[in-house]
């Protein structure tokens, strides 16, 4: 049975692909703003009503640069009382020529408490350069000495996150600095999960980086923090530290991989293992290729699919509009919306066919508006 997406916010949830942060999701598409809903939303800034908000976060969902919108993100920041939430503070990219920005961003950076820091260390890092290094510098050294930002919280621990959003930035500054390196592999092992896979997602990007021999001892310290997850046997931590793992040990990791790939639930296997092989490590095709010919058949779908379609392997075109067909009828919402790229492995009159049949029975409207879409395009090249 066809399932539709979640809707949060602006975003679109697929709950047949199980949840987490890293679930599969869609940002719903845009045309632009209305001028009519723009100048609504300038004229809500300032008034302090219940909608002020909603219109605020539309305006920096649509990337509004217009001077009005400047203006109140920074009468927020130079507010006595309060601090510019952290979700809007992005927002000021659009306007990196104005000399305000950077004075505004470091007075609500003062008032900010430091759990909510949050995007702030990457915003001071693009517009403060050696001055945001200062400040980020007296922010790690009062968090760090904070025993709140590494204890066990509900769901994700917000001081530890901002501590981790401190490091990643002034790594980037300093790449030699060891305290930042050991601070970030202590919050490698986080007691909440989510923190926990944060940082060694940062970690492994760090790896990359840190090629140059001058940095060679942050470079241990940040190995050493993903070796000691190497025999970990979660699917979640495992397929982050995938990329690290195949690049350094790359035949022990495949046997690992395998084994645990055949005892993870199917539910688990792509979004935590599959997925990061196939667009995370470093030149998959030849591992998957070899997982498809050592798993058997029912447990190697998603390799075969991969290979199938991007190694265009021969296929009868009654063959390939049957694939075609049952990804367009899957439970799954965001493998229906995705097959649509599928579409062009075979002709105009066969794919606009696929189409309408799988509208029949489509209940997500999102998908609808995507397949009518597509549609129109087909019926366009037909003519």
């Amino acid at each position: 049975m066809k399932k539709q997406f979640k809707r949060e916010r602006n975003l679109l949830f697929d709950e047949t692909i199980n949840s987490g942060f890293d679930q599969s999701c869609f940002t719903q598409r845009r045309k632009g703003l209305s001028k009519s809903l723009r100048e609504k939303c300038l004229a809500d800034l300032g008034s302090g009503s219940e909608t002020e908000y909603g219109s605020a976060k539309t305006l920096y969902e649509n990337n509004d640069k217009s001077p009005r919108f400047l203006d109140w993100l920074i009468e927020c920041c130079d507010k006595e009382e309060t601090h510019l939430n952290s979700h809007f503070c992005w927002a000021f990219t659009a306007f990196q020529d104005d000399e305000r920005v950077l004075p505004a961003i470091i007075k609500s950076v003062s008032k900010c408490p430091d759990e909510d820091l949050s995007n702030y260390p990457g915003l001071l890092a693009i517009f403060g350069g050696n001055e945001a290094k200062g400040i980020l510098k007296e922010l790690f050294n009062k968090i760090k000495e904070n025993p709140q930002a590494f204890k066990k919280s509900k769901d994700w621990n917000d001081l530890g996150f901002s501590l981790l959003e401190i490091c990643e930035t002034l790594l980037e500054f300093e790449p030699d600095n060891i305290e930042l390196a050991e601070c970030l592999a202590k919050l490698s092992k986080h007691p909440n999960s989510f923190n926990q896979e944060i940082a060694l997602t940062r970690i492994s990007k760090f790896y990359k980086v840190f090629t140059n021999f001058q940095y060679a001892k942050t470079r241990i310290i940040l190995t050493d923090a993903l070796d000691s997850f190497s025999r970990t046997n979660s699917p979640r931590i495992f397929g982050i530290i995938l990329p690290y793992l195949f690049q350094t040990k790359p035949e022990k990791t495949y046997q690992k991989f395998k084994k645990l790939y055949l005892k993870t639930k199917q539910e688990d296997r792509y979004n935590h293992l599959a997925s990061q092989l196939i667009y995370s490590v470093e030149r998959p095709l030849y591992w998957i290729s070899k997982l498809v010919r050592e798993l058997p058949e029912e447990d190697s779908e998603y390799f075969r699919d991969y290979l199938n379609w991007n190694l265009v392997k021969p296929m009868s075109n009654e063959e390939l509009i049957s694939a075609l067909k049952e990804d367009f009828a899957s439970e799954s919402p965001n493998m229906r919306v995705s097959s649509v790229s599928k579409l062009k492995n075979v002709g105009v009159e066969d794919a606009q066919k696929i189409l309408e049949e799988a509208l029949i029975d489509e209940p997500d409207v999102f998908i609808r508006k995507e397949f009518e879409k597509h549609l129109k395009k087909l019926k366009k090249e037909k003519v």
